[in-house]
């Protein structure tokens, strides 16, 4: 009984925890600062909670609303893992969510940095995270090999020796760079052993 009453509301109360556009509140905010409208007109017009747009603007609530930890990695270094997906991805090697975290977990090794998670690689829920705050590489990350890409013909392995070479053209612009030799370059490929 007394765990009823606590669930629910009160009558007629309405909940405006983060039920707003953000692109308002910003709106919500420049309307007060650069027009001098009232808190109260300028919430009501846009939209906007009154006393959340009074917060901001006091400085008490950042403008950029954030919920939960802060991220382990900085925007620089989602940015460039969000990279490295899509390159591999175009290079004919779409990465797991295992491999994702694997590299993470590298990075954060790399630049000594303590990791929260547990045994140091990101989870399911980290992943979900990232995927969301970088929704163009969500649809690159796969979690397996389809019957259909795994059924490799010789045709489609000269193709793709053809398409990287012209990705690595494209990328550097230097035809002569796959003739050289002394060139090593450095691998990114996982293998993990599928067994029954």
């Amino acid at each position: 009984m007394l765990g009823n009453m606590l669930d629910s509301k009160m009558p007629g109360a309405k909940s405006t925890f983060l039920s707003y556009n953000e692109d308002a509140m910003k709106a919500a905010v420049e309307d007060v600062l650069l027009h001098k409208t009232s808190i109260r007109t300028a919430a009501k017009k846009f939209g906007a909670p009154r006393t959340t747009l009074k917060y901001k603007l006091e400085g008490k609530s950042p403008m950029e609303r954030r919920m939960g930890p802060p991220s382990i990695l900085s925007k620089e270094e989602e940015a460039k893992i969000s990279r490295w997906v899509e390159n591999m991805a175009k290079a004919g090697f779409p990465i797991t969510i295992e491999q994702l975290c694997i590299s993470v977990e590298r990075c954060l090794k790399a630049v000594k940095r303590d990791s929260p998670f547990k045994d140091g690689r990101p989870g399911r829920t980290w992943v979900k995270s990232f995927l969301r705050r970088n929704p163009l590489i969500s649809k690159r990350v796969s979690q397996n090999l389809t019957v259909s890409r795994a059924a490799v013909t010789r045709e489609s392995i000269i193709n793709w020796f053809s398409e990287v070479e012209l990705y690595i053209n494209r990328k550097h612009g230097d035809e002569k760079l796959l003739e050289d030799p002394s060139r090593i370059f450095e691998s990114a490929f996982f293998f993990k052993s599928k067994r029954p």
